[in-house]
């Protein structure tokens, strides 16, 4: 039977010496390389399905949380199980279902987490939660090809970032004129988000962050006018009366209480997201200044198929980055976990194998 290695995740027993041990904040992991064969739960597909052989992988900022679950579960349960992580991947087409016309072997694919419903109207978002498990099983309507000028690497970084960005920047309607803040500079979604908006030449770009320094020396790339750092705002002498017209965060929770009190007139707050710091909103103080300043806050969970394609089309004409701190491959897990989850990078960090 055909067997194909796969990343792992396990908890480590004291003085085991399988794998390598890393401490994620605080929690002890094991990460391995192992070979596991192909079964028949994988090679019998039904009439709609893709079987795809993942040939690179990556995380995100929720995978972290995942992995606190898998170890909660071996905890409770006095178990010492694995499993498989991660969310973005790439892959080829390695058998397809009777009826799948989309598909064929050899294909490459990445996948399309669009939401809320999936092209075949089932119900629609992130497709795995164990990407670097090696052979998996798909509907047809969860994928997408790669175009030919996009390497696996960057196939592997792509579609989270891009369709939600695509999304937040349609639904905060930018007209000319308008003074854009994007939070968070160098999570993923942020990246998205500027890669969209630097075309745009008749709007003011800025961008906050806790390390200016590094967002700096991306400055031009983006068009950016300034980059802030969180302190700036503590002090209104250092905005000189700047109001935003748009804000585009991914992490709400940290940012609104501060930031709510520099909206201009009929601003729109745009976010996809909460951080997991546990960070207590000021909901009085956000709402006073959403409802003094006649702005809208808007919600955005993912994208579309439409916003997946528009900003692969995007790419194909070379129009957006697709922004890659870092890759590894074969025994390298120890600076791939340790990158992804540990260390501040600039872009995605990806596992080819």
């Amino acid at each position: 039977m055909e067997k194909y290695s796969n990343v792992i995740v396990f908890e480590p027993e004291l003085d085991s010496n399988d794998g390598v041990q890393i401490s994620i904040d605080q929690d002890e992991y094991g990460f391995s390389l192992v070979d596991i064969p192909m079964n028949h739960y994988e090679t019998d597909l039904d009439d709609f399905s893709v079987l795809v052989r993942i040939n690179a992988f990556s995380c995100n900022y929720r995978d972290k949380g995942y992995l606190k679950l898998f170890l909660n579960r071996c905890h409770d349960q006095k178990k010492h199980y694995y499993s498989f992580f991660g969310s973005e991947f790439s892959g080829e087409v390695i058998k397809v279902g009777r009826l799948v016309k989309s598909f064929k072997r050899g294909d490459r694919v990445m996948p399309d987490h669009c939401y809320p419903f999936k092209t075949d109207r089932i119900m629609g978002g992130i497709i795995t939660n164990i990407a670097s498990k090696r052979i998996q099983r798909f509907r047809e309507s969860e994928l997408i090809k790669i175009p030919d000028n996009m390497t696996d690497v960057e196939a592997a970084a792509f579609s989270l970032s891009a369709m939600t960005s695509n999304s937040m920047v349609k639904k905060a309607n930018i007209t000319s004129g308008d003074k854009v803040l994007v939070t968070s500079f160098f999570s993923n979604t942020a990246f998205g988000c500027l890669e969209i908006l630097k075309e745009l030449k008749d709007i003011e770009l800025y961008a906050l962050t806790t390390h200016p320094d590094g967002a700096n020396q991306l400055k031009g790339h983006f068009n950016l006018k300034k980059v802030f750092n969180p302190s700036d705002f503590m002090d209104n002498s250092k905005m000189e009366g700047l109001l935003f017209n748009v804000i585009l965060d991914p992490f709400v929770d940290i940012h609104i209480d501060c930031l709510s009190n520099y909206l201009n007139f009929n601003s729109r707050y745009i976010t996809c997201g909460i951080s997991n710091n546990k960070t207590t909103v000021n909901l009085q103080n956000a709402c006073y200044n959403l409802i003094k300043s006649n702005s809208v806050l808007i919600g955005n969970c993912l994208g579309t198929r439409k916003d997946l394609e528009e900003v692969t089309q995007k790419y194909v004409d070379g129009r957006y980055v697709i922004h890659i701190d870092s890759v590894y491959t074969g025994d390298q897990l120890l600076p791939f976990i340790s990158r992804t989850f540990n260390e501040r990078h600039t872009g995605k960090v990806i596992y080819k194998y």
